[in-house]
């Protein structure tokens, strides 16, 4: 998210995804947590937030008129693109955000960066570098035109918030849903792949467990939203081991819920 425009919106965001994926989904007096990542409190150095990201199961990406041409918000997105988490973008209405022209702006980053700040793309390549493996500006390009805008956006109105808090519990609860979501998407894909005989599912996992984890009887997609967001709070409650992330990374699923 971007500091200035929506720093606000971001913490009440936080809070009450935090109250979705642990007072809701958890027995009293539970030792489990989903905690969730907001980098203007919990880390002040890029290098620590993007090790946060390799930790977490999911990215929720605020837009505003301004939040892309941020080069750590930026970086973000590519590292969650890279690493397969789900992303979810929330428009916070009023702010700014024009779909259309942020595609046309995504779709000449380099240049269109530079118009804007000659400082930041000089931060955005320098940053790309010190990533593991390092990236180049045409590469982030690529792969964020080419994703974020085919994911449809959540809107969320802060003045919405005023009325008991039933509109901002219902935006957590629908980020917790999109998230589920595209887990089983990926699952489910990737069980499809491996029957056709293109790929293999990650071995600490046979290919009929994962199938069986995301469809129903008749062989389509179905879960309540309790149950979703039971699962996905399930798998944010701990930090993954390192094997556990590098079985992730290769199987392309996800592993905590970070706000940005």
């Amino acid at each position: 998210y971007h500091r200035a425009e929506s720093g606000a919106d971001a913490r009440l965001l936080q809070s009450a995804l935090e109250g979705v994926l642990n007072g809701r989904t958890r027995a009293v007096g539970s030792a489990k947590r989903a905690p969730v990542f907001l980098d203007a409190t919990d880390a002040t150095d890029l290098d620590m937030i993007v090790a946060s990201l390799h930790a977490s199961r999911g990215l929720v990406l605020l837009l505003t008129r301004h939040v892309l041409e941020r080069p750590w918000c930026l970086i973000e997105v590519y590292e969650a693109i890279r690493l397969g988490l789900p992303i979810v973008p929330v428009v916070i209405v009023g702010l700014g955000y024009d779909f259309a022209a942020a595609a046309a702006y995504l779709s000449d980053l380099k240049a269109e960066l530079a118009a804007r700040s000659a400082t930041a793309l000089e931060e955005l390549r320098r940053r790309l570098q010190r990533l593991n493996p390092p990236a180049t500006v045409s590469k982030l390009q690529a792969a964020i035109s080419s994703v974020l805008p085919n994911i449809i956006a959540i809107h969320f109105d802060p003045m919405g918030s005023g009325d008991g808090g039933y509109h901002l519990d219902a935006i957590a609860r629908e980020v917790v849903e999109r998230a589920a979501r595209q887990q089983d998407f990926a699952v489910a894909r990737e069980a499809l792949v491996d029957v056709e005989g293109t790929t293999s599912i990650a071995p600490h996992q046979p290919a009929s467990n994962r199938t069986a984890s995301c469809r129903s009887g008749d062989g389509t997609l179905r879960h309540s939203l309790g149950d979703r967001i039971s699962r996905f709070g399930d798998r944010i409650s701990r930090p993954a081991s390192g094997s556990e992330r590098e079985s992730d990374t290769e199987s392309r699923t996800t592993t905590t819920t970070t706000t940005t």
